[in-house]
């Protein structure tokens, strides 16, 4: 085997397990150096350079204390693409794929009522969501909101990265004054959804690492900003017949879809993700119709 493949592989053992490690080991050796699995396995990988071998043992140094490949190599993959990430915004997930696949799947040919399909992606992050959308539907306007400014630059870095025409703007969601005087046929959001009660039990490479404030809410109010992207949607944000598509805990999901009935959502749905968890949420609104 392949000597620098068998010293990562052994180092990361102790802390992810053999599976794990081994994933992350081939990912390190493909993106730093270019090889491929099968050169590593037949030991067929050229020697590394000085520089490569530097680079290679600063990479080790911060794998083993714990901090996620993705940010190590800065960069992680979604639906086929590399985003840039840094701890100023999360680890793209698998499941937020589903949720992007999810949005395309319900407007996709569809127009706007007064021109191109408008979309805003409400908490961008690292704007994979964002840059996915207007990549798969290029004729729609996408916008996309984050409250931290860091993570804002990593989102125009993506979107200049992949060439994606996208508006970012600085706004928070919980503030009923940054969704006045605009609205949209889709609003879209992975927001905070974790209690802060469940960090205990969290991994230390997600919790000492990721942006808590894009991780956590108060384990008295789990639902805030759903509360306030329905009654957002409801308030004039989300345009008649608009769709509002979100990612959410599996243990709430229920809560979020009864949330957004009883505002005056229509066709709500709650959808399964491939792990078979409740992850998601989609609904429609309505013009004219009430909500309590």
């Amino acid at each position: 085997m392949y000597p620098p493949y068998h010293h990562l592989y052994a180092l990361l053992v102790p802390r992810y397990g053999q599976g794990e490690a081994q994933a992350i080991a081939m990912l390190v050796l493909e993106r730093l150096f270019g090889f491929s699995r099968t050169m590593i396995y037949a030991d067929t990988a050229r020697g590394l350079t000085a520089d490569e071998a530097e680079h290679l043992a600063a990479a080790e140094r911060r794998l083993a204390q714990g901090e996620p490949v993705q940010y190590v190599l800065g960069e992680a993959s979604f639906l086929g693409r590399d985003f840039a990430v840094t701890p100023a915004v999360l680890i793209p997930r698998p499941e937020t794929e589903e949720l992007v696949a999810h949005v395309i799947e319900e407007v996709e040919g569809q127009d706007g009522q007064d021109g191109p399909l408008t979309i805003l992606d409400g908490g961008t992050g690292s704007g994979c969501i964002a840059v996915s959308l207007a990549l798969a539907l290029p004729v729609a306007e996408v916008s996309a909101w984050d409250i931290s400014s860091e993570a804002l630059t990593e989102a125009q870095g993506n979107a200049r990265r992949h060439e994606a025409r996208v508006h970012f703007a600085q706004r928070d969601l919980l503030d009923p004054a940054a969704w006045k005087g605009a609205s949209w046929d889709v609003i879209v959001s992975n927001p905070p959804y974790i209690r802060e009660a469940e960090r205990a039990e969290m991994a230390p490479h997600v919790t000492c690492y990721e942006p808590g404030s894009a991780l956590f809410v108060p384990d008295d109010d789990p639902l805030r900003f759903y509360r306030a992207l329905a009654e957002a949607a409801v308030g004039g944000a989300l345009r008649s017949g608009g769709l509002l598509a979100v990612e959410g805990h599996r243990d709430y999901i229920a809560a979020v879809a009864d949330l957004f009935v009883r505002r005056g959502l229509t066709e709500v749905r709650a959808l399964h993700d491939a792990f078979g968890n409740p992850r998601f949420v989609t609904a429609r609104w309505r013009q004219g119709r009430c909500h309590r």
